[in-house]
């Protein structure tokens, strides 16, 4: 499951409106203390991905990452402006984070 705040799909639909063949592209960024750290980039899919429809939003994970991603658990998107800059933060649910901001 992929759990999107409202702020990040405010964020989602302004960058869809600008590709609208482009989806989201889950990946892992790195491994820290707390597991795998996660990403996201607007992205199209390729023959070695799975694609999923979920809410409108099309998410697009690579055969070998998705059992790391997609299989143990809640994925979380959320979208953060601050004074150290803006970006999505993909995390998740229940488990310990230590992401970066992920690009778009």
């Amino acid at each position: 499951m992929i759990e999107v705040s409202k702020r990040a799909r405010r964020e989602i639909e302004k960058l869809k409106a600008q590709s609208p063949k482009a989806g989201f592209r889950l990946m892992i960024r790195g491994y820290g203390w707390a597991g795998p750290r996660l990403g996201l980039a607007q992205d199209e899919p390729k023959e070695t991905d799975t694609t999923h429809l979920i809410d409108g939003i099309l998410w697009i994970v690579s055969h070998e990452e998705e059992p790391h991603i997609l299989g143990a658990g809640n994925i979380r998107v959320d979208y953060t402006e601050s004074w150290f800059g803006s970006g999505f933060y993909v995390s998740k649910l229940g488990k310990a984070s230590c992401n970066i901001p992920a690009s778009t």
